[in-house]
């Protein structure tokens, strides 16, 4: 692969920073967000640009004094860019409750950016009637601290950016089956590039890239005869190293579960009477995480897959300290063995570097598969 096939999403990713200081210094309104549980869709019916906050790969110098030792590589890595000045064009933070580092990390960052404002969410364990009615008072809630009123204009504001994000993650879903299915020649390098650029564009923009790429679609598919269908799985990937030498042992991703992948854009939508209850019932509905469900809630999808894809083998990517994904783990890797599917796990630092330990452990699964 050659990276000028990815300009667009790449250098988008690439130069988040000064793109988004330019549109702040414009009067943008910029609000960030650690966790697709966000209603991003509010956000942007509120007149401000949701772009999400993330870690990726580099040192952690100045957080030390400010984190315990076993908060997660992700949380570090955000605050240490904060710290860094590179979230300079923020003017707030909207944070759904997901995991508790996340959580505990608001009080840190809130004494060390008072003049960011923060918000948050929360969000129910269990779907049904009562959790859903709690669910719209949350979002009036901040829709009111926001400084906005659920008028008819509001209605329509959020009306029209539903419709906005769900062609956004329909195109994306398009440009993940017809990857996995060969008439895209996109690596999991290419589509860690493409997913992340969403995270920090304007939307209108990253919708025109992904139309572009969608018009690339070859009319006979790429063989991947000789590659071995896997799961990736996991919490953030805050690097793709790791998935081009999954791809460069063999190993071709045909689906993945982490929260920088294709967990962030299904459903597309949801139904309701209005457009606050479509929004509820989208965030009801979304493919599931570690911190919000049970490793029993969030089987049946994996059952499905495996059921409909010829899967050899799941290779869990997870985050040192983790603990929500760690936690899984034993259920997903018997409920896989009673599949007659191997597994394995890995855990990454901030560096996210493929070192020469982990490249020894993924080369002998492959091998083994």
């Amino acid at each position: 692969m050659t990276f000028d096939q990815i300009d667009g999403f790449r250098q988008a990713y690439e130069k988040r920073s000064q793109v988004l200081n330019e549109l702040h210094a414009q009067g943008q309104k910029i609000f960030g967000y650690f966790c697709t549980y966000t209603p991003i869709e509010l956000l942007a019916a509120c007149k401000v640009l949701p772009v999400r906050i993330m870690g990726g790969r580099g040192k952690t110098e100045q957080c030390y004094n400010l984190l315990p030792e076993f908060i997660c590589p992700f949380m570090k890595r955000s605050l240490e860019k904060a710290l860094a000045g590179e979230y300079a064009f923020l003017s707030g933070i909207v944070q759904s409750y997901s995991c508790d580092a996340v959580c505990g990390c608001q009080a840190v960052w809130k004494n060390n950016f008072p003049d960011i404002s923060l918000y948050s969410i929360s969000l129910p364990y269990n779907d049904n009637p009562p959790a859903r009615d709690f669910y719209v008072e949350e979002f009036q809630s901040l829709i009111k601290k926001l400084g906005q009123t659920t008028d008819f204009s509001f209605q329509e504001a959020l009306r029209q950016a539903i419709a906005q994000y769900r062609k956004i993650r329909e195109a994306v879903l398009m440009i993940y089956q017809y990857a996995q299915s060969g008439f895209l020649d996109i690596s999991a390098e290419k589509m860690w590039y493409i997913v992340q650029a969403g995270f920090v564009m304007p939307p209108d923009s990253y919708l025109d890239l992904l139309n572009q790429q969608i018009r690339e679609k070859r009319k006979t598919p790429v063989t991947t005869e000789k590659q071995i269908p896997v799961i990736v799985s996991g919490s953030e990937i805050g690097h793709p190293d790791i998935l081009s030498y999954i791809e460069q042992k063999g190993g071709r991703i045909i689906w993945d579960d982490h929260c920088t992948g294709i967990r962030s854009f299904e459903p597309e939508a949801g139904c309701g009477n209005d457009p606050l209850e479509c929004l509820v019932d989208r965030y009801m509905k979304r493919l599931p995480c570690a911190s919000r469900s049970r490793a029993e809630d969030r089987w049946p999808e994996w059952d499905r897959r495996l059921q409909y894809e010829n899967v050899q083998g799941v290779i869990f990517i997870l985050q040192k300290f983790c603990t929500p994904h760690l936690s899984d783990i034993p259920y997903f890797k018997n409920q896989l063995k009673n599949n007659g599917i191997p597994s394995i796990v890995v855990e990454m630092d901030e560096g996210w570097e493929v070192s020469g330990q982990i490249r020894t452990r993924i080369d002998s699964f492959l091998d083994m598969i």
